[in-house]
């Protein structure tokens, strides 16, 4: 009946839970659900259950309340990862049970008293200790710039060969947050490719090794295909990888080209076919005369208003008000809409020409692309652009190779009208060093590819140590570690701030409007002559002759 009483007491009161919140409280942010089992060892039948229970009911998902009178649990090397939840009661006792380390027995760690009224838990923080287990780790890089008798040193150090190789010593730089936080060092192993499928079912590279046991894990980062999931486990996503296209586009400040419409010949024709249709409306409401001669001073009505300058002639009924009042309203809000559009596009710059990479592909702009795998092969082309893409890209028969070049060479063919091919790390680089302000102000840059590449570092097929790791990663970035350590080593992307400069308004930047006035002006006055000359011509043939006589 005792035995019967603690049972109900420590189920009750969550003993477990409470133990893993005191050790960890990220347990709720980062389990979706979670199920607890007691289990009472002086059952013959529920020790059998606890001894056949497999890895997977020793994950998150799962907590353990062992009652454990017989003090056995320790015996039956239960299938535990360093994130398992077991708290066994024994006699007065709660004792936590952590296993960090394959080679290593369970741990045995103090967390508590009960009775059968009052269960009491000590303040002790468990955190995972992998006792300095060394981690045979594989690299790949396409370019030998490291001495491997000092290969560490050189990855964390900024000033060594600065801008290459920043996936790996990216994941280097994870790693080293990991081996702190778990107590465990790492040891390297280069090889020299990715990892090829071969058709035995074994593979090559750094998959390759992972899968003959030879390393545990991998810094290199690999795209998630299925078949090296198959072999291996893919942790959290640490960042993406996405490959672009930058080129310049030059754009000018001050010009009509930056207004919300632009006035090309189709909106002057759209005003002109307005002014007619209004003169039209304007005479039937105005109609003084005949209608032939009353639609050009219709039109001018039109015009008149669009320009906010009022009407010419008085309008005496009342349709011929509304008319007139609808048109200078009109011409009021369009007025005023142009004039604010006019201000904004001698501020603004004029939109790019080109404004999408299916835009891009129909231009001449050649394509020049950066020394890489994804680059040199057709292969890796195919790969990471799409198939309308494939003539400019040397893809297709008959079209010409890219030119492959430094990240240097590629930033110089941009500044000459030339785009570039890259990832979007390398791009930010190399133009964030040789570009000004104005440069990037004008710089495009385009992704190849519709969807993002997501890049992992693979892990030997072991469920403990994708638990602990993922745990660890998904950590750090809830903390911001991660995001500090991705900025110190992979380039932010390019950003401008130019200064606007700031221009009086000269005379020169009327003279049209001047010359439109005086052209109008001359215009109307040779008109005026010419108008006058037949009249003048009239009026002296009308004029009688008189003839004077003298009288004596």
């Amino acid at each position: 009946m005792e035995y019967a009483n603690r049972q109900d007491t420590l189920s009750e009161r969550r003993v477990a839970v409470r133990v893993m919140k005191s050790w960890s409280d990220e347990v709720d942010r980062v389990l979706y659900s979670k199920l607890g089992i007691f289990v009472d060892l002086s059952c013959l039948k529920n020790a059998h259950f606890l001894k056949e229970a497999d890895q997977s009911r020793f994950r998150l998902n799962h907590t353990w309340l062992v009652w454990d009178p017989n003090q056995q649990y320790m015996a039956m090397n239960t299938p535990q990862s360093p994130y398992s939840e077991v708290v066994v009661a024994s006699k007065d006792t709660l004792h936590q049970i952590t296993k960090f380390v394959d080679e290593l027995p369970p741990e045995l760690h103090e967390v508590g008293t009960f009775s059968n009224n009052i269960t009491t838990l000590t303040s002790l923080t468990i955190k995972p200790n992998l006792n300095n287990k060394v981690f045979k780790v594989s690299y790949y890089v396409m370019q030998e710039i490291y001495d491997p008798a000092n290969l560490t040193n050189q990855m964390l150090d900024p000033d060594f060969q600065p801008g290459f190789d920043p996936g790996n010593r990216f994941g280097y730089a994870t790693m080293l947050l990991l081996g702190d936080m778990y107590n465990f060092s790492m040891e390297f192993f280069q090889e020299y490719d990715w990892g090829e499928h071969l058709p035995n079912g074994t593979w090559t590279g750094v998959i390759g090794s992972i899968q003959s046991g030879r390393t545990d894990m991998s810094i290199s980062p690999l795209f998630p295909k299925a078949e090296r999931l198959d072999i291996s486990y893919a942790p959290p996503v640490i960042h993406n990888y996405e490959f672009v296209i930058a080129f310049q586009q030059h754009r000018k400040l001050g010009t009509y080209k930056a207004q919300t419409m632009e006035l090309t010949p189709t909106v002057w024709a759209l005003v002109g076919l307005f002014a007619l249709a209004g003169g039209v409306f304007f005479t039937f409401t105005f109609m003084q005369g005949s209608f032939i001669r009353a639609l050009p001073a219709g039109m001018i009505q039109v015009v008149g208003s669009l320009a906010s300058q009022g009407l010419c002639i008085d309008p005496e009924s009342a349709s011929s008000r509304i008319a007139g009042l609808s048109l200078m309203l009109i011409g009021l809000l369009l007025s005023n809409y142009y004039n604010a559009a006019t201000m904004t596009a001698l501020l603004s710059e004029a939109p790019p020409e080109i404004k999408s990479f299916d835009e891009f592909l129909k231009t001449d702009i050649p394509i020049n692309m950066v020394d890489a795998a994804y680059s040199t092969s057709k292969l890796g082309r195919i790969h990471v652009f799409p198939q309308e893409a494939w003539p400019k890209t040397g893809l297709t028969e008959g079209s010409p190779p890219p030119k492959i070049m430094t990240l240097e060479d590629g930033v110089k063919s941009m500044k000459k009208g030339d785009a570039f091919f890259a990832e979007s790390y390398l791009i930010a680089k190399g133009v964030n060093e040789a570009f000004t302000d104005d440069d990037k102000c004008s710089l495009t840059i385009f992704p190849t590819m519709a969807t993002v590449n997501r890049a992992f570092r693979f892990l030997k097929k072991d469920g403990h140590l994708l638990e602990m790791f993922s745990r660890g990663i998904i950590r750090s970035m809830e903390v911001g570690i991660i995001s500090k350590v991705r900025d110190d080593w992979i380039a932010k992307p390019p950003s401008c701030f130019r200064n606007v400069p700031f221009y009086q308004v000269q005379l020169e930047a009327v003279t049209v409007a001047f010359v439109v006035l005086l052209g109008g002006m001359i215009l109307s006055l040779l008109i005026y002559f010419c108008e006058l000359i037949p009249c003048l011509k009239t009026a002296n043939m009308k004029q009688p002759s008189t003839l004077t006589t003298s009288v004596d």
